[in-house]
């Protein structure tokens, strides 16, 4: 995908040459920004991450497992956004279910006007559009489990398996309780830090990838970073990693992204 297809690529070349996002607000010291203030590497800073992704998208660089480490490495702290001379965030797009549950219901509540989606709901857009090419993953057996926060709280079941179902080569297959019948993974409402659900087989997670496995797929595909840890954990402890392996959508296509 070229830069020019980008509404602000003007403002962000502009971004990383200025530096203010890891200021406090009384300019006091150079690290206010917490990725920056741990590696004291410009690449970790909001400016550096934003050249990164630029030249990941104009093809400069490929994606890699350091380069979504500095990527993420971000904590959403908003602190580059209250010291940026520029302003450009009316569209929003998440990762996680539970913030695209808060952006898009709560924050309204307290005056927010801002469009938020799914990073799915915009990977099926590029999809249909004909700007993202689909993975080829010859012969995978694919199953998909839905985040609470994505599909019972929001609605949205359709993005993620158009994603899915257009991955070249592999096979889908639907758990039988999916939908608006599939089992959470047991990590929503805090349980993720609490765990109160966990330490048996009855946990959540591990009925989960049992479930996941009865269709006889090899990957178990999410949209959830809660989902991914709880269902990750849950397969090493059934002691199916050599199963079936979990991934988030957005790993299957880091790499097809151009």
């Amino acid at each position: 995908m070229a830069l020019a297809q980008y509404k602000y690529m003007d403002i962000i070349h502009r971004c990383f040459r200025c530096g203010y996002c890891k200021f406090p607000q009384d300019w006091a010291d150079v690290d206010n920004c917490p990725a920056y203030a741990r590696h004291r590497l410009e690449s970790y800073s909001n400016g550096g991450r934003l050249w990164l992704i630029r030249a990941w998208v104009t093809g400069e660089i490929q994606w890699s497992p350091h380069l979504a480490d500095i990527v993420y490495s971000c904590v959403a702290c908003k602190n580059c956004e209250e010291k940026c001379p520029l302003s450009f965030s009316d569209k929003i797009i998440t990762l996680s279910p539970h913030s695209f549950n808060a952006i898009k219901n709560k924050y309204p509540q307290q005056g927010a006007d801002v469009a938020v989606y799914h990073y799915t709901q915009i990977l099926a857009d590029l999809i249909r559009q004909g700007r993202l090419r689909a993975p080829r993953l010859d012969g995978a057996c694919i199953t998909f489990h839905d985040p609470c926060f994505l599909g019972r709280w929001n609605n949205e079941y359709k993005a993620p398996r158009k994603v899915l179902k257009a991955v070249a080569g592999a096979r889908f297959v639907e758990m039988e309780r999916s939908g608006k019948s599939a089992l959470c993974c047991g990590g929503g409402a805090g349980n993720y830090y609490t765990d109160l659900l966990g330490a048996s087989p009855d946990s959540p997670a591990r009925i989960r990838v049992r479930q996941a496995r009865e269709t006889g797929a090899d990957i178990l595909a999410v949209a959830c970073p809660n989902c991914l840890t709880m269902l990750e954990d849950a397969v090493k402890v059934e002691g199916l990693e050599s199963e079936i392996a979990v991934r988030d959508i957005s790993e299957l296509f880091g790499t097809s992204a151009r």
